[in-house]
């Protein structure tokens, strides 16, 4: 199993999931409190603000930065958002309220466009051959992860409440913290080295000499 590319399935997926997680019951939240309909829809909204607005400075930057960093980033970045979004109801004020969801909303689309952009720019650098079939495997993933989300999250909301809903997923996105982090060649190495000989790390039982060669045929 090459778990370079499970690792970046599974954080596109994670990604997209919990992107329509908080369709089904965040607006009656938010209603309840006393937010209007009209801020409501900014606030989910202000997902695609922060989508889009870093990519006009990552952009030019990613060979710098890095690859995998900027991927880890991206993923730490959700995996924050929704380990505190689900305490944001406790929070009396309902301008305070308000105001949190805009700045957590806001950080939840940066981390999902580092985490989309890098995941098809490192299919494209490590599997150049493959790289049709793997990044449509990604869309497919992808897709089929705001589907679950969207049903998951009517679920564990009315079983367990806001905050351990947003609890469940912020777990959900860290476990390809390891895996990305483990597996995903350093960036220095993926500047240096061509795609088809670059050393990857195997899991214990496929290594040989303490690393083995990407087979990309």
């Amino acid at each position: 199993m090459n778990w370079i590319i499970v690792s970046i399935w599974y954080a596109a997926m994670s990604s997209d999931m919990v992107l329509s997680v908080m369709g089904p019951f965040f607006p009656p939240e938010a209603d309840r409190r006393g937010i209007s309909l009209t801020n409501i829809g900014l606030i989910m909204s202000t997902y695609a603000l922060g989508y889009y607005l870093p990519t006009l400075f990552i952009g030019p930057k990613i060979e710098k930065i890095g690859h995998k960093k900027i991927l880890m980033a991206g993923i730490i970045i959700q995996v924050f958002v929704y380990s505190v979004f689900g305490f944001v109801s406790l929070i009396e004020s309902n301008y305070n309220f308000a105001l949190s969801c805009f700045v957590l909303r806001f950080l939840h689309g940066v981390g999902g466009s580092f985490v989309d952009t890098l995941s098809n720019t490192l299919i494209t650098h490590y599997f150049p051959d493959k790289m049709q079939r793997y990044v449509a495997i990604n869309e497919l993933l992808s897709g089929m992860g705001m589907i679950f989300g969207y049903f998951s999250g009517i679920i564990l909301f009315n079983k367990f409440g806001f905050i351990a809903a947003f609890q469940f997923y912020a777990v959900l996105l860290a476990l390809p913290l390891p895996f990305v982090y483990y597996y995903l060649p350093p960036d220095e190495a993926s500047k240096h080295a061509p795609s088809s000989t670059l050393e990857i790390k195997q899991p214990m039982s496929a290594q040989t000499d303490g690393a083995v060669k990407l087979d990309l045929t």
